[in-house]
């Protein structure tokens, strides 16, 4: 389910989620399947030319070929630098690309889609909780509530959180000063972006953008990948 909209997706195929939108699974009998998570600054291309836009649908086909490519690269090589894992990623952006029309929308799910969506297109303003609970349409009290019951945060982490997400992409794909990156993501001073990126990421913004520059390889986390996965048989 993705936005409330319910799909069914079979053997062999993909579901591809979107940033922010409001998801959940469910399968009737045992079944085994991969889970990516990945940042949106891996495929800045794609993000950037459908911003604002969402898929006709989530569930599209992925060919043998891409399985093949996943299943070598990430599983049997583990090869985790930064244009293996782009390069994967853009196999699975180009079959669901040709395969689903992007078209113009906003969420129709609940309080936390809206909020979501919300706050990613204007996480570069103040956005007191005040105004974000009146442009969404719910009360102060219920937004809070509903963070902190879904998303077990608080409604300043969840922003600035959203914040280091794409002060993430500008340290990546932009020259841009870390001063200026921290106005341009709504932080009040450089000061206010190093210590939310260093609590949330564990290093500066500086260290964050001089490893990738040196192409430095990607340390997969158990939020993604099991320890065991890492162990030796």
């Amino acid at each position: 389910t993705v936005n409330g909209r319910t799909e069914a997706a079979k053997s062999g195929q993909g579901i591809l989620i979107l940033p922010f939108q409001e998801h959940s699974y469910h399968s009737e009998s045992e079944c085994v399947f991969a889970l990516y998570t990945f940042s949106p600054s891996f495929i800045a291309e794609f993000v950037k030319k459908n911003e604002g836009k969402v898929g006709e649908r989530a569930v599209f086909d992925v060919s043998e070929l891409t399985r093949m490519i996943f299943k070598a690269r990430l599983i049997e090589e583990k090869n985790f630098s930064l244009y293996n894992i782009k390069a994967c990623l853009y196999f699975i952006i180009s079959e669901y690309t040709a395969q689903v029309n992007m078209v113009n929308g906003i969420p129709d799910g609940g309080v936390i889609d809206k909020l979501m969506y919300y706050l990613n297109k204007n996480y570069a303003s103040r956005c007191p909780l005040s105004e974000t609970a009146a442009a969404i349409g719910y009360n102060e009290k219920y937004i809070s509530t509903c963070i902190q019951k879904h998303l077990h945060s608080n409604y300043c982490s969840l922003i600035n959180s959203i914040r280091v997400m794409h002060a993430r992409y500008l340290l990546t794909e932009t020259d841009n000063s870390v001063t200026d990156i921290a106005l341009m993501c709504g932080f009040n001073d450089i000061r206010s972006l190093q210590r939310n990126f260093k609590k949330l990421q564990g290093i500066t913004p500086a260290e964050y953008r001089e490893r990738k520059r040196e192409n430095s390889k990607i340390q997969p986390t158990s939020h993604i990948f099991p320890k065991s996965y890492f162990s030796e048989k």
